[in-house]
């Protein structure tokens, strides 16, 4: 009679592979996540005027508290920027400092968009990319959901004229 122990072996094996291959992915999905925390924690507590909110209504200093005093203003409850070279100059700035906050890249997209430069889609894209790091941490300001909506939004705007 002749014996299947060698297929079952080879089974096992097998088995005990796919396990490894699952656990080595989950363990990536998580050191991703771990990795998009421990980048993204600080600045998604930034309001879009720059403050770090503490929680409570309450905010204080950043590094780059008031970045918008002399190009951006709040009009019935809408904010509005400036476009000129020297608003794009301080906005971009802005990202040489701090490259991870979305608002800049915001601001800039929407400014080129609107002058009819096609490397606006260079800032909405890299901005998407940092809002959408923003919002999956816990406790993040609203104004980066507001953000994330408003380059998402410009990104599938441009995708369904392609």
């Amino acid at each position: 009679m002749r014996s299947f122990a060698p297929q079952f072996e080879g089974l096992s094996l097998s088995v005990t592979i796919c396990k490894q291959l699952i656990i080595a992915k989950k363990q990536e999905e998580l050191e991703k996540q771990v990795a998009t925390i421990k980048q993204y924690t600080e600045v998604a507590k930034w309001t879009f005027n720059g403050d770090r909110a503490t929680g409570y209504g309450m905010a204080t200093g950043s590094p780059i508290s008031g970045w918008w005093k002399d190009h951006i203003r709040s009009e019935k409850g809408e904010y509005v920027w400036k476009c000129n070279n020297d608003a794009l100059e301080h906005y971009k700035s802005i990202i040489k400092q701090y490259s991870i906050y979305p608002f800049p890249y915001l601001l800039i997209a929407q400014c080129l968009k609107k002058q009819g430069d096609s490397s606006w889609k260079g800032y909405a894209e890299e901005g998407f990319r940092h809002a959408k790091g923003t919002v999956q941490i816990s406790g993040h300001y609203v104004d980066h959901n507001w953000a994330y909506i408003k380059l998402k939004e410009l990104l599938e705007e441009d995708a369904k004229r392609q």
